[in-house]
């Protein structure tokens, strides 16, 4: 039970059936009737030609068919595959020759660009009717199942700092590493009544980012092995619509991926004051990207007694570690997000050495114990991102970072947005923190850009609040009262929206695309 996701799902529907699972869409389904509807699919995958270890691809919007489709899969023993709803028919195309899915689920508007991208023959579910019918379909008997911890589970990564890659995980190490479930006590599920003890906390999530991303899945999986409900919002963000669903539904956690969207929610709260209640929110939990300070000290200055969640972690390691903020608590001086990190966690020199706390030395974030597989087919990035050092296996993280003498772990941001600038190391994320702390900035992306004299210069891509006006000049002048000369960007890029990817997170390339343009 303790080492399969779909054990564990089943195992919750066992104990707490009646409770409601999953809500988005208009529909919403108990935990009995979200593991009917699962199963039925799930024979219906196996109708056409599901077995174990198949790839199943899920290109699907924030509904709750999108869950049912995972646990369809993993009750075969099969693999389902994140698909990125905007990739167009070459970038598809790529992706399914790679992953080589034995069944594809789509949108109804995706049909003809799925098509294009498909292997001849492979058959796709389309979301809406064509699941219905398949599920329908899913009458038949079931086949035994035996299931393990080593059944997979593979994570396409955004690609914002390379080509997508697949992370490629069991399900053992990633209900401990990413789905954090464990009892009450810190030990691991092993027998029903543990099942029973967590399910009883019920937390009402609402998810408010696209699930075809890793922090949303993750976040809506480890609450359907948990016992707790899944709210769905729309794949488009509307930050109206989320504090009207928190309100209805008397959400008591809400679950968000860095300024992107915690930004909007709080200026839509401020100037939305009494509108909705928001007084059932216990909890505002991120991850994926920075939240800044402003946004956190908002967030607990708008919903009387909040806590904020900030946790860090990846594709390639799960979770590693949060800071907690709420009334009168006081968060780390600096701009840099500063982290709280588990005991697998370490932060590793160049020689994959642990770097000595308080020496401010910098390396790069590590996990080893619950670790991926590797990628999928890329046996030589496997090697460079999960190394084994005196026979400890571990992930390492793109993101750089230096531990304190109390021994959190500063968070200084991707080595591949690290700016050499006249032999100066500039953290891109440090400086957008910086930026989005001035009251006219609604968000800010840091390039670097070719200098004759320098080799690098900073470059700040800026997008202001509506009805404000900002010259260069005086958030150059903001900066400099922030960060060291040589930190403050030599230039500034106004734009009418700074380009983030679906998930929320910085779009650099999309980013440096717009210099050629100013």
């Amino acid at each position: 039970m303790a080492s399969n996701i779909a054990d564990l799902f089943e195992a919750v529907a066992e104990t707490a059936g009646g409770r409601t699972a999953v809500v988005g869409g208009g529909d919403r389904l108990t935990y009995a009737e979200l593991d009917a509807r699962a199963e039925r699919l799930a024979r219906a995958l196996a109708a056409r030609g599901v077995v174990e270890g198949s790839t199943v691809a899920v290109a699907l919007r924030n509904r709750p068919d999108h869950l049912t489709a995972y646990l369809a899969a993993f009750k075969r023993r099969a693999v389902p595959v994140n698909v990125n709803l905007h990739y167009v028919t070459d970038e598809l195309r790529r992706l399914y020759a790679a992953i080589r899915p034995t069944v594809a689920f789509v949108e109804p508007d995706r049909v003809a660009v799925t098509a294009a991208a498909l292997a001849s023959g492979v058959p796709t579910i389309v979301a809406g009717e064509g699941i219905e019918l398949a599920v329908e379909q899913g009458d038949g008997p079931a086949e035994p199942v035996t299931r393990s911890g080593d059944d997979r589970f593979v994570i396409y990564t955004g690609g914002t700092t390379g080509g997508p890659k697949g992370v490629e995980w069991r399900h053992a190490d990633l209900i401990v590493a990413a789905l954090g479930c464990r009892r009450p006590d810190g030990g691991p599920f092993d027998t029903a009544d543990a099942v029973a003890a967590v399910a009883a906390r019920a937390p009402r999530t609402l998810v408010a980012s696209p699930l075809m991303h890793g922090t949303a899945l993750w976040t809506a999986l480890a609450n359907l092995v948990t016992g707790g409900t899944v709210f769905l919002d729309a794949s488009t963000f509307d930050p109206n619509r989320v504090w009207r669903i928190v309100d209805r539904e008397r959400i008591t956690r809400l679950a968000i991926v860095g300024d992107a969207f915690g930004l909007p929610l709080v200026d839509t709260l401020e100037a939305n004051r009494g509108r909705w209640s928001v007084d059932s929110l216990l909890v505002v939990s991120n991850g994926g990207a920075p939240l800044s300070r402003s946004v956190r000290e908002a967030l607990i200055r708008l919903i009387p007694g909040v806590v904020v969640v900030d946790g860090y972690g990846t594709s390639e390691t799960g979770g590693h570690g949060r800071w907690v903020d709420s009334a009168g608590s006081c968060r780390h001086p600096g701009a840099a997000p500063r982290f709280v990190m588990n005991a697998d966690t370490a932060v590793l020199d160049e020689d994959l050495r642990p770097v000595v706390a308080g020496s401010g030395s910098i390396g790069r974030v590590a996990r080893r114990g619950a670790v991926p597989v590797g990628y999928r087919d890329e046996p030589e990035a496997s090697a460079r991102t999960f190394p084994v050092v005196d026979g400890v296996r571990w992930a390492l993280t793109g993101d750089l970072a230096s531990v304190e003498r109390d021994g959190t772990v500063t968070l200084l941001g991707r080595s591949e947005r690290v700016i050499n600038t006249g032999g100066e190391k500039v953290f891109a994320d440090e400086i957008e923190l910086v930026l989005r702390t001035h009251p006219s900035i609604a968000d800010a992306i840091v390039v670097g850009e070719p200098d004759d004299r320098f080799g690098r210069q900073v470059v700040a891509v800026v997008e202001v609040q509506p009805g404000c006006s900002l010259g260069a000049d005086e958030l150059v002048s903001w900066c400099r009262g922030n960060v060291a000369r040589f930190k403050v960007p030599r230039r500034v890029v106004f734009v009418d929206r700074a380009p983030r990817t679906p998930a929320g997170k910085p779009d650099p390339r999309s980013a440096a695309a717009l210099l050629d343009d100013d």
